[in-house]
């Protein structure tokens, strides 16, 4: 008996939340033109999805990221492709926000994920500039 309990505790928390998410959290030197995916435990409903108030992507130099969104895996895959790359050298934060909700209308819980975009290299020259001040000059 304490055996099902537990069993159907774990099913009752794990029910509708995210499993995976790609690129994985914390992941360092993430291409600008990478989509997002993002597996949940069970089927969720497509109309719930929007990059306005339930799925946002936020850059910390580019902002806020519009983009489409591809379901699979039976609903329980999604993928959200930006509408534009991201730029380099910044952290992209993710939230699925309690707005999202399963093929069966029930809310999944929130999730967040961060991620950081890789710099692009330069050419590492750099110039002096010297800044003359004329006499009697503030």
């Amino acid at each position: 008996m304490k055996s099902l309990f537990l069993f159907l505790l774990f099913v009752h928390f794990a029910y509708g939340q995210v499993t995976t998410v790609s690129p994985a959290s914390n992941a360092l030197n993430i291409s600008n033109a990478i989509s997002i995916q993002v597996t949940f435990a069970t089927a969720v409903s497509p109309i719930s999805f929007d990059d306005t108030l339930a799925f946002l992507v936020q850059g910390s130099a580019s902002g806020r990221h519009s983009g489409t969104f591809s379901f699979s895996g039976g609903n329980s895959i999604i993928t959200f492709n930006p509408a534009n790359d991201f730029t380099g050298g910044e952290i992209v934060t993710i939230t699925a926000t309690n707005n999202l909700k399963d093929n069966t209308n029930a809310t999944i819980p929130a999730f967040t994920s961060q991620f950081s975009v890789g710099a692009t290299a330069s050419s590492g020259v750099f110039t002096s500039t010297v800044v003359q001040r004329s006499a009697g000059a503030t």
